[in-house]
């Protein structure tokens, strides 16, 4: 690859919008948290910039400002993703504090594409799995971060019939404990969503997130509900959120919980000039419209 296409990915990498939870490596795309089994076509690049406000237990706001991130597609069979964000937590009891999040990594690869040898929708729905990593920029000091790396591997499923698509997830994700060098939480994730195509490029959904696991502190539910909406290369998308679990403080220091959350952003499609090449059907057949 040429220095400046080489150039154009690292900064691409750092330009699309928020995973819709903060600080949870469950959740990578924009505006939901369940991700598709569906991948970017071959050298395309979703890239876009967002923003995230969350009310957490105990009067305290956790705001991403701005979430900064990217999806490329590879050889039409897998995706690479990168999401980064600014945080900023206000509180009345503690002192303000600001500063870098974390970054997350993900790769998808898709095993099924939904579709029989003739191109027309078959039996199985379109299947992936998904591994991701977060890298520990932010803070554990200044209540931002854990100071740990944790890792997810999640399986998707998302079947579709005409203007309806479900996207299923679930797996493993393994969090390092932020008390503990020696010790770990296992989490089992697992979220669903339902979206509705609508003429003139709206896309209404809601989606549930729910993490179960052997540390109390880590388990959480959430609900989302909201609205994409997009022509031609551009999309704009506005979601609420809801925490099912009281007031009851979740993570390290609070940073899963919430009491609501208000999310928004803008996302844009682009391709980079020869990059790559395809195995496989792309996206753009019957069963799989572009999102």
């Amino acid at each position: 690859m040429r220095p400046l296409g080489l150039l154009v990915l690292l900064l691409s990498c750092l330009a699309y919008a928020a995973p819709a939870y903060a600080q949870n490596l469950a959740v990578v795309d924009r505006p939901l948290g369940t991700d598709t089994a569906n991948v970017v076509d071959s050298g395309e690049v979703l890239a876009g910039v967002g923003v995230e406000h969350v009310r957490l237990p105990g009067q305290e706001t956790l705001t991403s400002a701005p979430v900064l991130s990217s999806r490329l597609g590879i050889a039409g069979i897998a995706e690479f993703s990168a999401t980064y964000r600014w945080l900023w937590r206000e509180s009345r009891d503690m002192r303000d504090t600001n500063g870098t999040g974390d970054l997350y990594l993900f790769g998808k690869l898709r095993l099924l594409d939904g579709l029989d040898d003739d191109g027309s929708p078959s039996v199985l729905p379109p299947t992936a799995i998904r591994l991701g990593v977060k890298l520990p920029n932010a803070s554990a000091r200044e209540r931002l971060g854990t100071n740990n790396t944790d890792f997810s591997m999640l399986g998707l499923v998302t079947p579709r019939v005409g203007p309806v698509e479900v996207r299923l997830s679930g797996g493993l994700l393994i969090i390092e404990s932020p008390t503990d060098p020696l010790a770990q939480t296992d989490a089992w994730a697992y979220s669903a969503a339902l979206l509705v195509d609508l003429p003139g490029g709206v896309t209404p959904f809601v989606e549930y997130y729910g993490q179960t696991t052997n540390a109390p502190a880590f388990e959480l539910a959430e609900g989302r509900a909201g609205l994409r909406w997009t022509r031609g290369r551009l999309g704009l998308d506005l979601s609420a959120s809801m925490g099912f679990n009281g007031s009851r403080p979740l993570g390290a220091t609070g940073e899963l919980s919430r009491d609501w959350g208000i999310a928004l952003g803008a996302t844009y499609r682009f391709d980079l000039p020869g990059f790559g090449r395809t195995w496989g059907r792309p996206n753009g057949a019957a069963s799989t419209p572009r999102r």
